[in-house]
C-alpha cells in the first residue's frame, strides 16, 4: 500500500504543536487511490459472509458506505449520543482524558449477524472497542475491523486485536519511520564486526513482523523483537 501512503498529506503542528496530523481528504480526492484503498481493505473478505459494515461517526461514514456496498452488505452508523431517532443500545468507553460514549439502533444488528467494524484511524483502539462491545451486545459476530489508517507503535493495535480476535486492516503511515528505527537495533545491537548477527536479527524482523499480522496485530512482532534483542546482546562464544 505504499503508492496509497503517498497520498496523504502530512500536517505538522496541526491541531496542536507536537502533533503530525495525517490529512487524508488527498487520497479521498485522488479516484484512483480511493478506489484502491476501498478495493484494498475488501480483498481480504471476499468470499466471506458480511452482513453489515458498522461505521463510527464522523469519518468512518466516509469508508463504511463504499466497503458496505462493495462488499454487497448492509450499512450501520454507530453514533454519539441523541443522533439516532429511535431506541438504542449505548456504551460509555474511557478516554486519556475523561469519557465518551456512542449509541446504536437496537435493531440495527440482529443476532448472529456478522459485523465488519470500519473507521477512518486506529489510534488508541478505544472507539473502536466500544463500536465493538455495542454489537456484540445486540447479538452480532465481528468478523474484523478495517480503517484507512492505523498506526503501529499505538496501543490500539495490540489491545483491540486482542479483544478482536480477527485481523485489523489498515494502512500505516509509519511505517518507512518503523524500520529506519529497526534497523538501528539491528546494527547497534547486532554490531558490525560480524555479518550473522545482524542478518539473525533481519531474519526475525521479518518473522516478528509475520507473526503480528494475526489476531494479535504486532503484539507477536515485539515479542520476537525482545527475543531478537536478548539473542544479540547475549552473543554466545562462537554463535556470532
Amino acid at each position: 500500500m505504499d503508492d496509497l501512503k503517498k497520498l496523504i498529506r502530512e500536517i505538522p503542528d496541526y491541531p496542536k504543536p507536537g502533533i503530525l496530523f495525517y490529512d487524508l481528504t488527498t487520497l479521498l480526492k485522488d479516484g484512483k487511490g480511493f478506489h484502491d484503498l476501498v478495493d484494498k481493505l475488501c480483498d481480504h473478505y471476499k468470499g466471506s459472509q458480511v452482513d453489515i459494515v458498522a461505521s463510527i461517526e464522523a469519518r468512518g461514514f466516509i469508508f463504511g458506505p463504499a466497503l458496505a456496498y462493495r462488499l454487497g452488505a448492509g450499512f450501520v452508523p454507530v453514533r454519539k449520543p441523541k443522533k439516532l431517532p429511535w431506541k438504542t443500545a449505548s456504551v460509555t468507553y474511557q478516554l486519556e482524558y475523561g469519557t465518551d460514549q456512542l449509541e446504536i439502533h437496537q435493531d440495527a444488528v440482529q443476532k448472529g449477524q456478522r459485523v465488519l467494524i470500519c473507521d477512518d484511524l486506529l489510534a488508541t483502539g478505544g472507539t473502536a472497542a466500544a463500536a465493538i462491545t455495542l454489537v456484540r451486545e445486540l447479538g452480532g459476530d465481528v468478523v474484523g475491523a478495517v480503517f484507512a489508517v492505523t498506526f503501529a507503535f499505538g496501543s490500539g493495535l495490540a489491545g483491540l486485536g486482542g479483544a478482536l480476535g480477527a485481523e485489523i486492516l489498515g494502512l500505516d503511515p509509519t511505517f518507512p519511520l518503523k524500520y529506519m528505527i529497526y534497523f538501528l537495533i539491528v546494527v547497534t545491537v547486532g554490531g558490525t564486526s560480524s555479518i550473522t548477527g545482524p542478518f539473525l536479527a533481519s531474519i526475525l524482523l521479518g518473522i516478528g513482523d509475520v507473526a503480528g499480522k494475526y489476531y494479535v496485530p504486532k503484539l507477536g512482532a515485539f515479542v520476537i523483537y525482545a527475543i531478537m534483542i536478548v539473542v544479540l546482546l547475549w552473543r554466545p562464544q562462537g554463535l556470532f
